[in-house]
This record gives structure tokens, C-alpha cells and sequence, in this order.
């Protein structure tokens, strides 16, 4: 039987069904040697249906019945049900003893984990709520309870509609942690989470709480670290040396590698030591083409050597899939040209930069930027590239010779000809299917 209360150690954490999107990812992170995360349990899906459930079911169901609803009223009606639930003896009794285990006198970081939150395509940020410095077991209770209702604040409702979220699917944990009492608090990212630059890490910070970060009551020092290179890019005093952000973005690198995908990490700094809070993946980036033997690869937008800049529909992107003589990974409703393996050979960088110098001066900057990394372009396989070798011009140079040498005016004649036989073919083939159509 699934579990009420949990250490976040517990492996069996780490499934989102039981202990949420914050809770799973936490229950990982301790998972990672040399991570440090601070300690505490979860209450999981499996209480919150035990308190809950049959109190927000025909609210669910008036939901599914009339979506029209105000959903400000209706998100005031169940947060109103949902406060007003006594826990069970049973349950208070395990819950003082999961305080009881994390030591005495602890204050709580009590924070709303739902099974809708911090997933690689929707992380609902600040849709819950979260309750910090919680002492006394009384207020622990209630922090709990209004984690429950948190679930049905009406911006999380209304992001769940727009992107299609079935209610009876959602459920919410509560995780509770020993509060850190940082010194120095923020926001790490793996990728830029502006410029999609997956080759540069984010590092923003304040002192204090990152609740003065994530709230704007304080301004951040930001750092930009690529090519280990950090660059502070504000004028502000910064709360931390560059070693020590060097250090914190080596813990980034490896929470990325356990996570495999570019993740936004809070983490707080208390005498010395970095602790992890959290880590979700990043949803605002651009989306990458799937590499199919994970080496990072290197694209060019076909789109773009077409003077398409917008969007392509699904039909374009079939068609220019057929024509094309190389193969098209698409991204965010656009076609890109692998040239990782042009880049290698003297030919193909040729042939590449001759494109983008032509194309975009922003994209030849970039292609100057990737063949630039010397450790990169020697790591990339041998292999034949996009735009092939020189060699296959050679057959097409030698007829074009030969009609030259030649000069009759019969070569076009043939050549219009031919088309004309092309378009006919076309027609007719065209003509039964659409015939065929009609009669089915």
C-alpha cells in the first residue's frame, strides 16, 4: 500500500504519481553524490486523496459538466471546502512522528508539490503556494491544508484548461524541509533561458531568502559563465566570488547530466555550503532537434536558405522533405540541415560559411562562434556531410561541358520537352487519384 508520509530519501520518491513534480525531483537530487539537499519527508498523493478527495469530487465534476464556469468563484468554493478539513487522529499521529525524526525544535520550508508541476513541458512556476519559517506543529497542519487548496488557486486551474489537463489526473504531495537560513540565495540555470543558448549558464542572486528574488523585492547579481569564462553582468555588489559561482555551476553541469535535459535549479548558501531546493526542467527553451547518437550536433535553418522565416505547416514541412537531397530534422515547426559533419572538413565550412555569409550575418557569426571551439570539431566523428564533397560536382560539370562544346539550340528543345512530358505524367496521375477519390 502507498505510503502517506515519506522521507524525500526514499526512492520511491522519485515517482511523480506519489510525491509530485517538486517532490520526485528532490528525492532524485539526493539520489546525486556530492549534492546537497536539505532533509525532510513528503506527504504524498496518497494523504491528499485520504483528506480531500471526496471533497473537491463534485467540484471537479461541475468543472467537467459546464467548463464555462467563473473559475474565480468556483476556485474560492473549493479552497473555502478544503480549509475547513480536520486531519485524522492516524495522520496526526504520523506526522509528529516524521517532525519528531528530522530533531527538535526544527522550523519548516513547507512547499505544494501537485503531479501537474515541474514536468519538461509545463512547469506551472508559483501556481502552488509555498510557506517558509513554519514552527509549531499546529502551523505545520495548516501550511499542509492550505498546500491541498493551493491546487485549486484559479491561475493553476486556468493553466491546467489551456493546456489540457484532466482534474480527476491531478492530485497534489506536500514536501517538507528543514529550513536553510541562507545567507546567500537564487536561481541557477543550465541554459540561457533568454537566448535558448544551451552553452551558457544563468547564475542570478541575492542575499537572504530567494523568496526576495522570486518575489522582486530585491534586484539579483547575474553572472553568464561560458567557455569557463564568468562574466558578472550587473553592476550591483556580488553577494558571491567568482569561485564560488564557478563551484555552483559545476553542481549545475552535473544535476543536468543525471536530469538529460537543460534544468532551473534554486539553491541557497549557508557557511560555505550549497544546497539544492529544487531543480525543474527549463520549459522556455527553444526545442532542440533530437540528436540520434547524443552527440551535440550542430544545425543550419533550411528554412532560412528558403527565405522562410515563419513557421512551416505540416504539409510544407513533408513536401520540403521530399524534395530535398539531404535529410531535415525539424523544431519548433521549422526544418534544419545537420552540418555537424561539414564543419569538420575544409569543403564543407567552405560550403557552409558561403551559405550563411549570404543568408544572415547573426547566423555566420554563430557558425564562426561554433568552429571556433578547436576540442569540439576534433571530437566530431569522421563521417559524410549534408552538403556531400566536392566530387559530385564533377559529373554535373562534365555535361554542362559537353552542351556547351556543342551549342545547339536541340539541348534546350529536349530539355523543354522533357519537362513538358514530366508535367503530363503529373497531370494524369493526378487525375486518377482525384478521380478514385470520387467514385470511394
Amino acid at each position: 500500500m502507498p505510503k502517506k508520509i515519506a522521507n524525500i530519501s526514499d526512492p520511491a520518491m522519485q515517482n511523480i504519481s506519489l510525491a509530485g513534480g517538486k517532490g520526485a525531483g528532490l528525492s532524485k537530487l539526493m539520489g546525486i553524490e556530492g549534492i546537497n539537499v536539505p532533509k525532510g519527508f513528503i506527504v504524498t498523493t496518497e494523504a491528499y486523496h485520504d483528506i480531500v478527495g471526496a471533497v473537491v469530487s463534485p467540484f471537479i465534476q461541475q468543472l467537467k459538466e459546464n467548463p464555462a464556469l467563473n473559475l474565480s468563484d468556483l476556485s474560492a468554493e473549493i479552497k473555502r471546502a478544503i480549509s475547513s478539513l480536520v486531519l485524522s487522529p492516524d495522520f496526526e499521529k504520523e506526522l509528529k512522528e516524521a517532525i519528531e525524526s528530522m530533531g527538535t525544535d526544527v522550523v519548516f520550508a513547507i512547499r505544494s508539490s501537485a503531479t501537474a508541476e515541474d514536468l519538461p513541458d509545463a512547469s506551472f512556476a508559483g501556481q502552488q503556494d509555498t510557506f517558509l519559517n513554519i514552527l509549531d506543529f499546529s502551523n505545520v497542519k495548516s501550511a499542509i491544508i492550505a498546500c491541498f487548496a493551493s491546487l485549486y488557486n484559479e491561475r493553476a486551474i486556468a493553466y491546467r484548461i489551456k493546456n489540457q489537463f484532466n482534474e480527476n489526473d491531478v492530485s497534489m504531495a506536500v514536501v517538507l524541509q528543514l529550513m536553510i537560513p541562507s545567507q546567500v540565495s537564487g536561481v541557477l540555470f543550465t541554459a540561457d533561458p533568454i537566448s535558448s543558448d544551451r552553452c551558457t549558464v544563468v547564475v542570478e542572486a541575492v542575499e537572504g531568502l530567494g523568496e526576495d528574488l522570486v518575489s522582486g523585492r530585491k534586484s539579483p547579481a547575474t553572472w553568464h559563465i561560458k567557455n569557463k569564462e564568468v562574466r558578472l553582468g550587473t553592476k550591483t555588489s556580488p553577494p558571491l566570488d567568482e569561485a564560488l559561482i564557478r563551484t555552483l555551476a559545476g553542481i549545475g553541469e552535473k544535476i543536468e547530466e543525471v536530469f538529460g535535459q537543460p534544468q532551473d535549479i534554486e539553491w541557497c548558501y549557508l557557511d560555505g555550503q550549497f544546497y539544492i531546493v529544487q531543480a525543474r526542467p527549463i520549459t522556455a527553451l527553444y526545442p532542440a532537434p533530437k540528436s540520434h547518437d547524443k552527440f551535440k550536433r550542430c544545425y543550419m535553418s533550411f528554412a532560412h536558405m528558403q527565405m522562410m522565416t515563419d513557421v512551416m505547416l505540416p504539409l510544407g514541412i513533408s513536401f520540403s522533405r521530399l524534395l530535398a537531397d539531404f535529410a531535415l530534422k525539424e523544431a519548433g515547426g521549422r526544418l534544419y540541415i545537420d552540418i555537424t559533419h561539414d564543419i569538420k572538413s575544409i569543403y564543407g565550412r567552405k560550403m557552409v560559411f558561403q551559405k550563411a555569409a549570404n543568408l544572415d550575418p547573426l547566423m555566420e557569426s554563430a557558425l564562426k562562434d561554433v568552429v571556433s571551439r578547436k576540442e569540439y570539431i576534433k571530437s566530431i566523428p569522421k563521417a559524410k556531410g549534408s552538403f556531400g564533397t566536392a566530387a559530385f560536382l564533377v559529373p554535373i560539370l562534365k555535361s554542362a561541358y559537353k552542351i556547351y562544346r556543342r551549342g545547339t539550340v536541340r539541348d534546350i528543345e529536349n530539355y523543354l520537352e522533357q519537362h513538358a512530358e514530366a508535367l503530363q505524367r503529373l497531370r494524369c496521375g493526378w487525375n486518377r487519384c482525384t478521380a478514385k477519390r470520387l467514385l470511394t
